[in-house]
Parts: C-alpha cells; structure tokens; sequence
C-alpha cells in the first residue's frame, strides 16, 4: 500500500485495545462482512503485491480489531514522537484514553507486528 510521503506505518498488533467481548464474538465466527473484504483488499494490489502485512500467527482477535470496518476512519491521529507525552498528558486532563499503537518511519505500506 503506497502511503503518502514516502513514510511506512508500522502497527504493534497487542498494542490495540479490545472491547469486551471481541474475543468471544470473533471466536464465535461473528464479523461484520467489511473485514473480510478489507482482508482481500490488503493482503494483494492489482500488482499482487500485498499491500500491508501480518504476522502469520496473529492473534484472531487483534487481527480482526485491526482490520474491522466499525473500527476505521477518524480514530487515528499521528504525533511527532516528541509530542506524544504532552498529548498522554492533556488526553489525561479530559479523562479521555489513548493508546499508542505504533509509528511511522521512512518507507512505504503498512506493516503490523506482533
């Protein structure tokens, strides 16, 4: 996957956070049909060149949070690595969570690690 900018993202899979009860739905076989399309989508480009990756053995649950459909579009913000603990401290102040989940370095598509 081309990111703009000639930047990578790279994802810490464990990193991201599940709602009660992920995991039994997903072991339950219950997804929304927008992830498994978003899994096609990604795992190969008109070249067949995938355009992001995975660890092989992800965890299912974290798999699917990362590719889930509800779960994408304006929940994701990116900070110079400087700024990240003056975010922490003023999502702190309004009681709000954050995660870090990840970074972005020099390179191109999106690759998600254990």
């Amino acid at each position: 996957m081309a990111v703009a900018g000639g930047v990578a993202l790279r994802i810490r899979l464990g990193t991201l956070p599940l709602l009660p009860g992920v995991q039994r739905y997903v072991a339950d076989g219950v997804a929304p049909g927008g992830l498994q399309r978003n899994r096609q989508y990604l795992t190969e480009d008109h070249n067949g060149s995938p355009r992001a990756s995975w660890p092989v053995d992800a965890a299912a649950a974290q798999l699917a949070a990362a590719l889930d459909p509800q779960t994408s579009g304006g929940l994701l913000i990116a900070v110079a690595p400087e700024h990240v603990p003056t975010l922490i401290e003023h999502a702190a102040v309004l009681e709000q969570d954050v995660w870090v989940i990840g970074h972005v370095s020099e390179g191109s598509g999106v690759q998600v690690t254990a």
